[in-house]
């Protein structure tokens, strides 16, 4: 791991807004040059999305923080990151948080139903990369307060993939 690279990024990500602690803890703990083929090895630490196989890319540092951040995960909470975002994982709802780092066309209703009272859905839509946008849906007893966070550009969800369950 570059640790001076590393370092760099994350004073980057602070002077850029993001401040919780375990976020940036998260951040600097993936090695990042793990994930990206040779030709981009030296940029990995950089604040930018890199591609790598299959057509997809590993997301701007500032955005996975920006994302992890709002999803606002605490001790305990069943948390669940999205590999099919057209059907969540029914059998494990209620969820008290979902990510989804894919966009998708519009918001997944499927997952918006498997988010617990008090839960956050923090997901990219749009049809169009060029006017994609991060969205934090909160589901309370009176319905869904929704907020935009961000412009963003990222490769559609890709169907028919499991998603990842961890505890916060």
């Amino acid at each position: 791991m570059n640790v001076p690279a590393m370092q760099r990024l994350i004073a980057e990500l602070r002077q850029s807004g993001i401040s919780d602690e375990n976020v940036l803890a998260a951040i600097a703990a993936v090695d990042r040059e793990r994930f990206v083929s040779a030709p981009f090895a030296e940029r990995a630490w950089d604040n930018t999305a890199l591609p790598i196989s299959f057509g997809q890319t590993i997301s701007q540092p500032l955005v996975v923080a920006a994302m992890t951040e709002a999803l606002r995960v605490g001790p305990r909470m069943k948390v669940c990151d999205v590999g099919d975002g057209s059907k969540g994982w029914p059998a494990q709802a209620p969820f008290d948080r979902i990510i989804v780092t894919a966009a998708a066309e519009e918001r997944p209703q499927a997952l918006i139903d498997q988010l617990a009272v008090g839960g956050i859905l923090i997901v990219p839509v749009g049809r169009d990369p060029t006017s994609q946008v991060v969205e934090r849906i909160v589901k309370s007893e009176n319905g869904l307060q929704r907020d935009t966070l961000m412009p963003v550009r990222f490769v559609p969800l890709v169907t028919g993939a499991l998603p990842v369950l961890g505890q916060g």
